[in-house]
């Protein structure tokens, strides 16, 4: 017996990575083109963090904009980026005469930072720190190369930019939205999700609620002050459950939550919990699109998740287009960035895969015992056996539960429970650039943006041959 869904979702997941995100716009743009068919659902779900988020919100707003259609999609989200992007400064300019393209780009990204940057950002803000009072420009007569001080900008023309795509509620039947972004203080992943709750249990204290009651639950025992539905993410453990709740679906505070870049940007306050960059712990979350997707579809043991074929858009490559390190400052902290934001999913790729063909295994041991015992005449030998098979289902894991089910032993047929396949992942990489700076996320020049949205075209047809 082989456990495959008579059912399969698509998904896509979109990283993180600024100025970068106009490359998913290309991606998208080769994936409307080859697999939308009107009247039909492109994508069943869209992840992302960060500017992937954004431009996620981008798409499925406009979806449930247009009935529930995924008609020039593509459309809407490169008129988002052609607003966005802005001419190239004059310093660019004379770094391209002096330097090239790199240096146009290079010169580019450094005027932004100085003078800020239309539609995104403002100017920086010089933030002296007073707790060790080191922000003094010299230190024993010497330079103070590790001044205590920084520069945070203002992202309020960000949030005006995108304000228009909110709020975003989506129920069964129509595109679901993931957004991913970091609780600073929990120091978690937590995905905003535009589905309702569909289950009967309150995630919060575990308490058995039934549907009908659960929103009187939650208000009167935790406090929540909501009207009709539970949107809500659920995170923590147990004694320090975390909630959030958004009965109106995901605002704009959760896409600036997830893009609110450490340092240099403020945090992003929402029900009194600070939120970071999801692109910190989960640039490409196909983790958090998994545990999601099981979490809402597997609601009771007869529940048949849906399988998955998933896209992956990785903006950060993975290899240089250079055999030979970089060895200057700018094209140090380039591959530093590209190693660090990459897609690091390959191994979660594998144990799922892993993960299921052990379910299936088990689950065609099971059939064949089952269909032994019965084979069996004597009457007491077949109840000795039957207990023992139960049993065995029984026996404690050793795996723990994932949050907010953890401190419920898991058993070995809980382990077979709710399990999905992936049917196939396609991963589409950003082709490195050579004339690629450090700063290529602040790069917003409309020179870029175009040349980005190109290679995002033209690396989508490569993969998808």
């Amino acid at each position: 017996m082989v456990l495959l869904a008579s059912t399969t979702q698509t998904a896509l997941i979109l990283q993180g990575g600024g100025a970068l995100g106009a490359y998913e716009a290309g991606v998208f743009k080769v994936l409307y083109d080859r697999l939308y068919e009107t009247g039909k659902p492109l994508f069943d779900i869209v992840a992302g963090t960060s500017i992937g988020a954004i431009n996620a919100a981008i798409l499925v707003s406009h979806v449930i904009k247009n009935g529930n259609s995924w008609k020039n999609a593509d459309k809407a989200l490169l008129d988002f980026w052609q607003r966005l992007a802005s001419p190239t400064p004059l310093s660019g300019a004379y770094g391209e005469f002096w330097f090239g393209e790199a240096g146009r780009r290079y010169y580019s990204a450094k005027e932004f930072f100085s003078r800020g940057l239309e539609n995104v950002h403002s100017a920086p803000n010089t933030i002296l720190d007073y707790r060790f009072y080191d922000y003094l420009p010299y230190f024993y007569f010497s330079p103070n190369v590790t001044v205590n001080s920084r520069y945070r900008y203002d992202n309020r023309e960000l949030r005006e930019s995108i304000n228009n795509y909110f709020p975003i509620a989506t129920r069964e039947g129509e595109p679901r939205l993931l957004t991913v972004a970091v609780d600073v203080v929990e120091g978690e992943t937590v995905t905003f999700d535009s589905y309702l709750y569909e289950g009967k249990k309150c995630l919060i204290c575990e308490e058995e609620c039934g549907k009908e009651k659960l929103v009187e639950h939650v208000n009167r025992k935790h406090g929540a002050n909501i009207r009709n539905v539970v949107r809500w993410s659920v995170y923590g453990d147990k004694g320090n459950r975390q909630a959030i709740f958004y009965e109106d679906g995901i605002d704009v505070t959760h896409g600036i939550a997830s893009a609110s870049i450490p340092i240099f940007y403020d945090y992003e306050e929402i029900d009194g919990h600070k939120f970071w960059d999801g692109g910190i712990l989960s640039n490409t979350p196909l983790r958090e699109l998994i545990q999601a997707h099981r979490d809402y579809w597997y609601k009771d043991k007869d529940q048949e998740v849906p399988d998955l074929q998933v896209y992956i858009v990785n903006m950060w490559p993975r290899k240089e287009s250079n055999t030979t390190p970089p060895s200057d400052n700018d094209g140090l902290n380039d591959r530093r960035n590209d190693l660090t934001y990459h897609d690091k999913t390959e191994y979660d790729q594998k144990v799922a895969n892993v993960v299921t063909d052990y379910v299936n295994f088990v689950n065609d041991l099971i059939s064949l015992t089952t269909d032994a015992i019965t084979e069996v005449r004597d009457t007491e030998k077949n109840k000795e056996l039957k207990r023992r098979l139960a049993k065995i289902k029984k026996t404690p894991a050793i795996s723990e539960k994932r949050e907010p089910e953890k401190e419920k032993p898991r058993t070995y047929e809980d382990m077979l429970k709710g399990r999905f396949r992936i049917g196939s992942l396609v991963t589409i990489e950003r082709t490195d650039d050579a004339n690629d700076i450090s700063y290529k996320w602040e790069d917003l020049t409309s020179k870029s943006v175009e040349s980005l949205i190109v290679q995002g075209i033209e690396d989508a047809k490569k993969a998808l041959k």
